[in-house]
């Protein structure tokens, strides 16, 4: 019976031993982020002398972000998201394209490196110089934000672009828009 009994706290020592230990502060992860190379493509369909066109245009981005912990302690399930945004030609607001996450366990002092390449976007202008039409669809890359969310809160964020700071400011805004591939009305005659 002493046996069973010493054998039980000995479990619940090892047990309570392991679950207190130590994790990292949200405020010990640091995130730097940089655009490694933008890709722009413009093709003409067609064009005339008297400055009517269809062109297509498709962008993409490959981007490197760099975390770390540079606390005494690990770091387990450090979500990095990536937030790809564009525009749409018809509306000019500010849509969520595509998001990636990653998660990582991070070791004290050490950093995760990792490079993302940005979904491609395409874009269609036409312009009629003689009936005085002028239409575009598709999407407009406008840049990323790469927020940490570490424990349920968010840490650091970085923006693309002045444009995107406010949104990187609020995290929470960003993970509540919806990726999604809008598709174009038909244009009024």
């Amino acid at each position: 019976m002493k046996l069973i009994f010493s054998a039980i706290i000995i479990a619940s020592l090892i047990a309570s031993a392991f679950a207190g230990e130590k994790i990292a502060p949200i405020r010990s992860l640091a995130l730097k982020s940089k655009t490694l190379s933008t890709r722009k493509t413009n093709s003409s369909n067609w064009k005339t002398d008297y400055g009517s066109y269809d062109r297509d245009t498709s962008r993409q981005k490959s981007i490197e972000y760099t975390v770390r912990n540079f606390s005494k302690d690990p770091a387990p399930e450090v979500i990095v998201t990536t937030y790809w945004l564009v525009t749409y030609a018809w509306d000019k607001e500010l849509s969520l394209y595509q998001k990636d996450v990653q998660k990582y366990d991070i070791e004290p002092g050490t950093t995760v490196e990792a490079e993302i390449l940005s979904p491609e976007t395409r874009q269609n202008e036409m312009k009629l110089v003689a009936i005085g039409e002028h239409w575009k669809e598709g999407a407009r890359m406008e840049g990323y934000v790469v927020a940490i969310k570490y424990q349920g809160e968010f840490g650091e964020t970085f923006a693309s672009t002045s444009k995107l700071r406010d949104l990187a400011r609020n995290p929470e805004k960003l993970e509540k828009m919806k990726a999604e591939t809008k598709s174009e009305p038909p244009p009024s005659r």
